[in-house]
């Protein structure tokens, strides 16, 4: 897996105009910095969110899609419903689900363990939140990489268990190349074909 920093990553600094900020906790704010840099970037048009929680990151998301000009961009997020929250360390609690993103995306509800991505059509990104472990992201990852998709970002790869994850689906996936950005909690993975976009004129 390559490593970056931010500030090599970010480097066409006019993709971060209008980026909401996310403060809610320390270093929030670049984490959900390179989610936005990373959409405007690679501009994928059907994008997918495995953990809404309470919308934070959700907004985030459809602001990045609705900057970057893609024309009818979809956001679909998937959380576990209310009897399945007991299997979860993050959920934010009953009737607060997505209750900070006013904008339109598609809410469902299922275990990512078991969830059938596929029946919503071929997705072009992904933002993996939900739990931070190896078994988790070993299994929502195995589902992903089918989808072809241009870029899965992932939050929370500093825990040994979610990069670890990332690593044993990635590594034998031709045309994919993998990323920790290592001043945040970001690692993500993007189809060699769109590498280029992510530097502008620059080149690593």
């Amino acid at each position: 897996m390559k490593k970056i920093s931010y500030v090599d990553l970010i480097v066409v600094k006019e993709e971060m105009k209008g980026a909401i900020e996310n403060r809610n906790h320390i270093g929030f704010r670049e984490d959900y910095h390179v989610l936005h840099y990373l959409i405007k970037r690679l501009k994928p048009r059907r994008f997918f969110e495995i953990g809404t929680n309470t919308g934070v990151g959700t907004k985030i998301i459809y602001n990045a899609l609705n900057l970057s000009g893609v024309n009818g961009f979809e956001v679909f997020s998937l959380d576990l419903p209310p009897e399945g929250a007991h299997l979860s360390k993050q959920y934010p609690g009953e009737n607060r689900i997505g209750n900070q993103c006013s904008v339109k995306y598609t809410q469902l509800f299922g275990d990512s363990m078991n969830y059938d991505f596929m029946k919503h059509g071929r997705m072009d990104g992904w933002f993996v939140d939900g739990e931070h472990d190896y078994e988790h992201v070993f299994a929502e990852s195995n589902k992903i990489k089918p989808h072809n998709s241009r870029v899965v970002i992932y939050h929370d790869s500093d825990k040994k268990g979610v990069y670890d994850g990332i690593k044993e689906v990635f590594k034998s996936a031709k045309g994919y190349v993998m990323y920790r950005v290592v001043d945040t909690r970001i690692a993500f993975v993007v189809k060699e074909e769109y590498e280029k976009d992510l530097f502008g004129d620059n080149s690593l």
